[in-house]
């Protein structure tokens, strides 16, 4: 029928640009149910049902609407006719009402129209005009012209037949005559309220059976529309001819509309797919600017624009969390451009498993091949220090420990696991840490099932809390816990994997340390003096090597032995070159400052009661004895790192206030000179200070808390340990620095703040 050809056309346009769509959508693998959903609404079903107010729905026409519906709602939901599904649990599941039931609802509502028009209109005369017995009238000599007492002329435009059909119950035709037209009371229970449709899903007032209604109304519907109904069929053309007119009018509006509304979804799928952090590169002279202006930067080669979608999705997480720190680019080796490039830097991504390859770029040139796993975790660490170890849990051998990352999950961890808890607290830098991690993983695989080991690093000042509840003063600390509660602590840093695990089948607290005897009441042949005994001791003795030592020194306990086993020697040789004495500098403070002790251990050498010489190479017995049998200046000592020409700025208590104040960004590295921790650190520190060395607004600064009054300044600002770092803004302490203390991480963290700033101020531009 024509209306069935009409229905079709609307549904192949429908399907044409739903092809059309999704050949130019790239990545439509990519659409989420919601994106497929909103396609659906705003572009499927408006092409669809467009000019459905005249369409005459049959049985034929239904199944085919409804089919198209289906078709379309089972590719949203993800779905085939093989799962088997029923298309109501498919609409209910994506919150969609039958297209069949918008379309009768839109066509009873322009009934309710027609039903609801003045008296005094001409289609509401023909409505509710009812004509005498014996039929209408008509004037066979007036074709198309409608006699009857009330209308006159052509008040419907020209029609063949008279109106008078209209009447209900006198139709001329059995079928409608005896079914009737739907009482009009019955729609307004169905569709309308006194103020307006019912909302969508919401049920119609009990009444008039829902079903009876809507086919009752079909039915009459279709025979409205018949041949012989073609008076009110024009005249209905007649009243929408207004609209009609400004339907044309806008079709072209609308389908532009349309056309805005694809370019929008293209872009915004393009958005989701790349993220704006991450640089797309295919020129090599762009490449090549990209190399020389960041030092941090990784770069994934994909074969194609969609062979690298999972690691762009990874990657834009990662760009989000290290910007400012490293950079991400994608370079696609598919197109024209990229392969060019691709074939430039001698990188082909076919022969990668996926189509994708990872190669990281430091200081401009290439580092290295990213082989580590694709994990969010392990390339935020790897961007973070390039150069770093890998992280622990990295190391296929760790497989069996439980590595905890955040103190939801380690409470979590607690709460459910029933099996007793040796936990690892741990820091990345530290050296026992690493030396310890292999023989704790080796006892994880030992006591599996019965007992289970797990690691955390909470060196990050987020966990300084979890800190300070058990007790974690150093790293490793270990922890034991019995149905989620702590019980005590090992100690054991020395322990192999059989040691833990044997330690687990019967585990006790750690021993009370037993007192330290000083120094001085030992039987030791090293003569201990004092601050009144000092210079006595140095007029009997022309030669005399001196220990200046502080009780909690690690280097001097170390130190110790060798130094006693020299002084057997020495001192109770009757012909000895020289004698050997030691002096606490924490106890007699007047001698340690006479002779601007700043660490520990000093060895100074005197001769006939003067100092002559220090000698920071004395560590050893050999070294000892071999120096008073013959006693020669050192080598001239390495200069200090204040005394070197770097871009740090070297602070003390008197300038440090000062100084600060007029940077907005300073970092201020505390250290000690005999730190090891400071000394790794110092060349990574002055390489940053360098890089930012033009920016007037950036320091880097550092404070020797060894040195005259800097104790006290050290101590004002929470210094606990060395190196500490802290960032300051005009003078003012803001936080505590937790990073990464290489290169990479001290100027990652000067960028960030950078970057911050220059959003502020492109976001004050935008609310001027």
């Amino acid at each position: 029928t024509p209306w069935f050809a009409v229905i079709s056309g609307r549904i192949g346009s429908a399907s044409a640009v739903m092809r059309t769509l999704s050949r130019s959508v790239v990545v439509k693998r990519e659409l989420s149910q919601k994106a497929r959903l909103s396609i659906y609404r705003s572009i499927y079903v408006p092409i669809l049902t467009y000019g459905h107010g005249l369409w005459v729905m049959t049985e034929r026409t239904r199944s085919r609407i409804q089919a198209a519906e289906m078709s379309f709602l089972r590719r949203v939901a993800g779905l085939s006719l093989r799962d088997r599904v029923r298309s109501s649990d498919i609409r209910e599941g994506l919150g969609v009402e039958p297209l069949l039931l918008r379309i009768e609802r839109s066509q009873l509502r322009w009934f309710g129209h027609l039903v609801r028009m003045p008296p005094d209109a001409s289609l509401g005369r023909c409505f509710g005009h009812v004509l005498p017995a014996g039929g209408p009238r008509v004037d066979p000599g007036h074709v198309g012209e409608v006699t009857s007492p009330i209308w006159s002329g052509n008040a419907l435009g020209s029609c063949r037949r008279s109106c008078a059909f209209l009447r209900w119950g006198h139709t001329g035709r059995g079928s409608a005559a005896k079914m009737g037209p739907p009482s009009f009371g019955a729609l307004v229970k169905l569709f309308y309220r006194p103020h307006g449709p019912l909302k969508r899903r919401e049920s119609p007032r009990a009444g008039a059976p829902a079903r009876a209604v809507q086919r009752s109304f079909r039915r009459w519907l279709y025979f409205f529309r018949e041949p012989r109904c073609a008076c009110v069929s024009r005249r209905g053309n007649g009243i929408m001819a207004s609209w009609t007119r400004y339907r044309r009018r806008m079709r072209e509006e609308k389908m532009f509309t349309l056309l805005l509304l694809l370019v929008c979804l293209l872009s915004l799928l393009e958005a989701v797919k790349v993220s704006p952090l991450i640089e797309k590169v295919s020129d090599h002279k762009d490449f090549k600017k990209l190399l020389r202006t960041r030092t941090n930067v990784l770069v994934l080669y994909t074969k194609t624009a969609t062979s690298g979608e999972s690691h762009l999705k990874l990657l834009s997480s990662v760009a989000q969390t290290v910007k400012g720190q490293g950079t991400i680019a994608w370079v696609n080796c598919g197109d024209s451009e990229g392969r060019k490039l691709c074939k430039k830097v001698k990188v082909d991504p076919s022969s990668k498993h996926g189509g994708a390859e990872l190669m990281h770029y430091k200081d401009g040139t290439f580092h290295t091949e990213y082989n580590r796993p694709a994990t969010f975790k392990s390339m935020v660490a790897f961007l973070k220090d390039p150069s770093g170890p890998p992280l622990w849990e990295e190391n296929p051998e760790a497989k069996d420990v439980i590595h905890v990352e955040t103190e939801k999950d380690f409470r979590k961890l607690l709460k459910k696991e029933e099996r007793p808890i040796l936990m690892m607290f741990y820091a990345p830098w530290c050296g026992v840490c690493k030396r310890m991690q292999p023989i704790f993983q080796q006892a994880a695989t030992e006591t599996k099932g019965k007992y289970i080991l797990a690691g955390m690093n909470v060196h990050p000042a987020d966990f300084d809390g979890l800190k300070q509840e058990f007790n974690v003063k150093g790293y490793p600390t270990f922890c034991y816990f019995e149905k989620g509660k702590f019980l005590h602590h090992y100690e054991n840093y020395g322990a192999t994997a059989k040691d833990i695990a044997d330690w687990l089948k019967n585990p006790q607290p750690p021993q009370p340390k037993t007192p330290e005897v000083p120094w001085p009441e030992t039987d030791s042949a090293v003569f201990h003096l004092t601050d009144e005994s000092f210079d006595a001791f140095l007029e009997k003795h022309p030669a005399a090597l001196i220990m200046f030592y502080a009780p909690w020194c690690g280097h001097c306990k170390k130190m110790k032995p060798e130094y006693d086993e020299a002084a057997e020697i020495l001192n109770k040789a009757a012909d000895s070159p020289g004698v050997l004495a030691a002096v606490d500098a924490t106890v007699h403070k007047a001698v340690g400052d006479r002779f601007k002790i700043s660490g520990f251990p000093t060895v100074k050498y005197f001769e006939n009661g003067e100092e002559k010489f220090t000698l920071p190479q004395l560590r050893t017995k050999d070294k000892i004895i071999e120096f008073l049998h013959n006693p020669q200046a050192p080598p001239p000592p390495e200069q200090s790192w204040e005394e070197k020409p770097s871009s740090v700025s070297h602070l003390g208590s008197e300038d440090f206030r000062e100084a600060l104040k007029k940077k907005k960004h300073a970092l201020v590295m505390f250290y000690a000179p005999w730190c090891p921790h400071c000394k790794s650190a110092i060349p990574h520190f002055t390489t940053a200070a360098e890089l930012f060395k033009e920016d007037r607004k950036i320091a880097y600064a550092a404070v020797d808390c060894t040195k005259g009054q800097n104790h006290e300044l050290c101590k004002q600002e929470g210094v606990e340990g060395y190196p500490t770092f802290n960032h300051y803004n005009y003078g003012k302490f803001v936080e505590k620095y937790n990073g990464d203390r290489g290169e990479v991480g001290f100027t990652g963290f000067m960028r960030s703040l950078r970057g911050r700033d220059q959003e502020k101020v492109v976001k004050r531009k935008e609310e001027l």
